[in-house]
């Protein structure tokens, strides 16, 4: 099996378009002799439509989670979550958490600000 670092990977999709209008014979003797290049053009473009797809998804989830677990733990204010954000299921079986000591960028509560600042005459 030749090596996949023998064959440019200059290979556009109008280059691989133009192999399949040939059909037949060149493109089963090009698969022949360059399968696994092929295969791994094909993983390489499925791999990417996924992470386009469930990257973004994953992080608006991400995002989500983070904004409820802001508002449950108080950081956010006094005010009320959106109303999809009500709309999804919460944990009340793990009670309500402090968001803020998972986080390694630490907001500060209005209580512990001023416990921080305060300083004893001496």
């Amino acid at each position: 099996m030749p090596s996949e670092q023998g064959v440019p990977w200059l290979l556009t999709r109008s280059v691989l378009g133009g192999f399949f209008l040939l059909e037949a014979q060149v493109v089963m003797i090009f698969f022949f002799f360059f399968r696994v290049t092929l295969c791994g053009l094909y993983f390489l473009y499925a791999s990417s439509i996924i992470n386009m797809i469930l990257l973004h998804c994953f992080h608006i989830a991400l995002d989500v989670v983070h904004l409820i677990d802001m508002w449950e733990a108080g950081v956010v204010g006094s005010v009320s979550p959106p109303t999809f954000l009500r709309l999804l299921p919460s944990s009340p079986s793990h009670g309500r958490h402090d968001v803020l000591q998972y986080t390694p960028t630490r907001v500060l509560s209005q209580q512990e600000d001023l416990q921080r600042n305060y300083r004893t005459p001496g």
